[in-house]
């Protein structure tokens, strides 16, 4: 994965002393620059019936000035760590759709974002702005959760070499490429997380009729996904790496697997949905987002 640019999404509300270490370690790794950016808007100033046009502009701008003097500081901060850094404040609304038009125009190389935590009925009901993120980001997205990284670290990459979820047969290649990368320049521990699902016995009453033989079925599942991954590491990382074959559902494992290994950075991939399946299934990588403890670096 080249990197060259990062846009790093601000919150002046939050702490973002995390995101902008990160920031900083993944510019120097890399050799890239780094752009701080705030797409700034108040409900309060926007819906005030007190300005007309020219006075509604007036406080958009001194809304905007004190937003860029805030993100001076933290721009100094990266310059006098030695990263090549800039910061930029528009008014946008809403914040996913601000992202993504920057990353677009400043040819972002990397997305890195404060992870948000939601509520079950908050994603069972409602997108948010990491979901419109994951879903329609060309560029790779790294969200941060808040834990501090230790001396030693660990990268993993979760994949699915017979795409059983849809994926392109190249992406499973580029998730392994690039958490290798990624693991060489930290330097970090590299992982492969694969974690198949077999049709469970009484799942379907005419699969069961079928399949007399259910742990025949089973071992010829696991050894068919085990062949396949075997050839996909074989292509792209070396004998060393640690691997974890998991049977189960993906969403459950998944996250079990990547806590209790204390992985640092979970490298995924996504794909681009429509229509019911979009709003209602979502990625593996959405149905995961919350119940990983570590960073997250989806790409497309």
């Amino acid at each position: 994965m080249g990197v060259s640019k990062i846009l790093v999404v601000i919150d002046p509300k939050r702490d973002n002393r995390i995101l902008l270490e990160r920031s900083r370690r993944l510019a120097i790794i890399y050799d890239a620059s780094v752009e701080l950016y705030i797409a700034a808007y108040s409900s309060a100033i926007e819906g005030s019936h007190w300005f007309d046009k020219e006075g509604l502009n007036s406080a958009h701008a001194g809304y905007i000035h004190a937003k860029q003097a805030w993100l001076a500081n933290l721009v100094e901060s990266l310059e006098a760590e030695g990263v090549k850094a800039t910061g930029y404040v528009e008014w946008a609304k809403p914040l996913h759709r601000a992202v993504l038009e920057r990353a677009d125009c400043t040819d972002t190389s990397l997305i890195l974002k404060q992870a948000d935590h939601h509520s079950v009925m908050v994603k069972a009901l409602f997108t948010n702005t990491d979901w419109h993120l994951i879903r329609e980001s060309k560029t790779p997205l790294l969200f941060v959760h808040e834990n501090e990284w230790g001396s030693h670290l660990s990268v993993a990459a979760a994949v699915d070499p017979l795409h059983i979820h849809s994926k392109p047969e190249d992406l499973d290649d580029k998730l392994l490429q690039s958490a290798h990368d990624l693991a060489c320049k930290l330097p970090a521990e590299l992982h492969v997380v694969h974690v198949y699902e077999p049709i469970p016995t009484g799942a379907i009453a005419e699969f069961d009729a079928v399949i007399a033989d259910y742990e025949f079925y089973r071992e010829k599942v696991r050894s068919r996904h085990r062949e396949s991954l075997d050839e996909l590491l074989k292509r792209n990382v070396e004998s060393t790496t640690i691997v974890h074959f998991e049977e189960g559902i993906p969403e459950r494992v998944l996250p079990h697997v990547v806590n209790e290994s204390g992985i640092d950075i979970i490298v995924m991939g996504a794909v681009s949905r429509s229509g019911l399946d979009k709003i209602f299934i979502g990625s593996t990588a959405e149905r995961v987002l919350d119940n990983l403890m570590c960073d997250i670096l989806i790409l497309k």
